[in-house]
């Protein structure tokens, strides 16, 4: 876990900014559960939840996917360098 933290740290500023995006759009969905919750009968709001659905899966496929990459990429790298030594 320790050495998966390490390379947590060490990801590009890309993939945690697609990280907090992500922490937003989930956050909207959640306030528009509860306005739903309350509002059932508001089409709008009820479409602008399916629009953020939609984008919570595009932005988690785009963020696990670079995150993948760059661990895969960081773990290369490392190996190449305990070769070396």
């Amino acid at each position: 876990m320790n050495n998966a933290m390490n390379l947590w740290d060490t990801l590009p500023e890309s993939t945690v900014d697609e990280k907090d995006a992500l922490q937003e759009v989930e956050d909207t969905l959640a306030e528009l559960e509860i306005y739903l919750d309350r509002y059932p009968e508001d089409d709008i709001a009820r479409m602008q939840y399916e629009q953020f659905t939609q984008k919570r899966e595009a932005l988690a496929a785009g963020t696990i996917a670079g995150i993948c990459k760059e661990l895969i990429c960081l773990e290369s790298i490392r190996s190449l360098q305990n070769a070396a030594i």
